[in-house]
């Protein structure tokens, strides 16, 4: 019965004239001798030094001859890693296992690219199968900057190379959306606090600001980080004089007047106190008055007949 393993695999070593190993490939029995498909590195020694081909084993099968020019090139070592003197750009084998390309090769590698990409869009499936291929590859402890930080001159570098570049509309809408919904970290607060501190905002930040504001309403987590925010801070006294006395100048401008009692303000149109508040989320009006006093207790005697009339907690 004959083998399905075919063994006619050598595998050789090229050598220059004073006997140095520099280069150990696997093959036919004509591969040894060919020039042909050879890298640039293996070709300047070529042409300065000659070379000697030196059959080390014959009639191998293909997976011994793998195993064995795997073993032998990390013997003698690779020059391109600083392990040796080989010019061979992989570890052995098939494919470009542990291959580091030139300059040049990733140079052209990267304008063919960008020719080929140009003027056109990359299909859905491409990018989903894109997508799925890379998650978890660079993520966490796999990433290559796990546990690093830029040093503060790269970070300058990055600084510089981004300063005056905008994005167009439709990026910012996808880093928008991309963003929406992720709580940002206590660290990552503070950072952005940090950042912003003594920068003054420009007349067109705070229009677009005031205008993504319009019609909403605060959260309950927002009202109390602002709440936290100001806790402790007190305004100075001339600055507080100086919003007491623009309050009064704008209030009597306008012909309004205001009132010591909560719930109750002044209505211009009625010439009288308006009295009104909310109770359980919902909101009651009681009335207008000559006296702002009056309407006070009218609003205190309603609550408290609301309160009497709430089931009690048995």
């Amino acid at each position: 019965m004959k083998s399905d393993v075919k063994c006619n695999m050598v595998l050789y070593f090229h050598k220059t004239p004073d006997d140095k190993v520099f280069y150990i490939g696997i093959g036919d029995k004509y591969r040894p001798y060919s020039k042909s498909g050879r890298t640039k590195w293996w070709k300047n020694i070529v042409n300065k030094h000659n070379y000697v081909v030196e059959i080390v084993l014959e009639n191998l099968s293909k997976e011994k001859a793998v195993e064995l020019e795997c073993y032998y090139i990390k013997q003698f070592g690779r020059a391109d890693l600083g392990l040796g003197n080989l010019v061979n750009m992989t570890d052995g084998g098939e494919g470009n296992h542990n291959r580091r390309h030139s300059k040049e090769t990733k140079e052209k590698i990267s304008k063919n690219s960008a020719k080929f990409w140009l003027g056109k869009k990359m299909p859905n499936e491409m990018r989903e199968k894109l997508s799925k291929s890379h998650i978890g590859i660079q993520a966490g402890e796999n990433h290559p900057l796990y546990g690093k930080h830029h040093s503060e001159e790269t970070k300058n570098k990055i600084g510089e190379s981004n300063r005056g570049k905008k994005h167009s509309d439709k990026t910012i809408k996808k880093i928008s959306k991309s963003k929406l919904g992720q709580p940002k970290s206590e660290e990552h607060k503070i950072n952005l606090s940090k950042s912003l501190l003594g920068k003054k905002k420009t007349d067109v930040h705070r229009k677009n600001l005031s205008e993504s504001h319009k019609g909403k309403r605060l959260s309950i987590n927002h009202k109390n980080s602002i709440s936290k925010a100001l806790k402790g801070r007190e305004c100075s006294s001339q600055k507080g004089d100086k919003i007491s006395l623009k309050a009064k100048e704008r209030s009597a401008a306008n012909g309004n007047k205001t009132s010591k009692y909560k719930g109750v303000t002044w209505s211009k149109d009625r010439n009288k106190w308006k009295a009104s508040f909310s109770f359980k989320r919902k909101f009651y009006f009681v009335g207008y008055f000559d006296d702002d006093e009056i309407a006070y207790k009218k609003c205190e005697d309603l609550k408290i007949k609301l309160h009497e009339q709430q089931p009690q907690e048995s």
